[in-house]
């Protein structure tokens, strides 16, 4: 239910508090000298991995973090976007959301690999960086969040993530022209999974008609028009609402 506490973690996002408590208990782990164990939940990205498939990593690799920083990085973006999504749609929708991120970037790497020969070791957020941001967006556009002290609409900060993300963390993918494929086809399924409308009694996802999308389009805009004379909202959770 959404809003609700679990028990044990004394939280209303039980997904993302795992999430972190699990980045953080491998890296200690890597830290104290079992890097060799932790290493092996990364995933290595090449044409070379099909031939002895290790069915595990593209789940794992997320919780992998060789540097400090990186964990900081990652664990600052999905405590503030992730942790708002699984306020909107759930932990069960949200792990699903946030794991699919990671193995869509693995696969559009892996396919690009056919054709350059490269590959990239995929550890820590790849792939879900970028898609908890665009997926926040995608739900509240003009929703105010904060980088470096100042505001931005989500819209705005998408963009900044998605180009730092590509101009700062582009060996993650193992080339340029990798980064900048697999972040496209990324944000394309984030912005695709979050526009999606959730059935109101059943949880099931449906797909809008045409003249569905038309009027929800409508509809936001109106909501944007709105937005823009009332100024902006802070706490943009209630507009998660279909």
């Amino acid at each position: 239910m959404l809003g609700s506490r679990t028990p044990w973690s004394r939280s209303d996002t039980p997904a993302v508090f795992a999430l972190l408590v699990a980045f953080v208990v491998l890296f200690l782990l890597g830290f104290v000298g079992l890097a060799g164990p932790v290493g092996t939940l990364a995933w290595p990205v090449t044409v070379g991995w099909l031939n002895h498939v290790l069915p595990w990593q593209p789940l794992t690799f997320p919780f992998v973090h060789f540097d400090f920083m990186s964990l900081i990085v990652d664990g600052l973006i999905l405590y503030f976007f992730g942790g708002s999504l699984e306020r909107a749609w759930g932990p069960r929708r949200f792990l699903v959301f946030f794991f699919l991120s990671g193995i869509v970037a693995g696969v559009t790497v892996l396919a690009l690999s056919f054709l350059s020969g490269g590959g990239a070791l995929f550890a820590g957020m790849i792939g879900s960086f970028i898609a908890v941001v665009v997926a926040f967006a995608a739900l509240n556009p003009l929703g105010t969040g904060y980088l470096v002290g100042f505001a931005h609409q989500a819209r705005g900060l998408a963009l900044i993530v998605a180009a730092y993300d590509l101009f700062a963390g582009y060996g993650r993918y193992g080339g340029r022209l990798d980064a900048f494929v697999t972040i496209v086809v990324v944000a394309a399924f984030a912005w695709s999974f979050a526009v999606r409308r959730v059935g109101a009694s059943t949880g099931s996802l449906r797909r809008f008609s045409i003249g569905d999308r038309i009027g929800h389009w409508r509809q936001r805009q109106r909501m944007r028009q709105w937005q823009r004379r009332v100024g902006r909202i802070d706490r943009p959770k209630d507009l998660f609402r279909d």
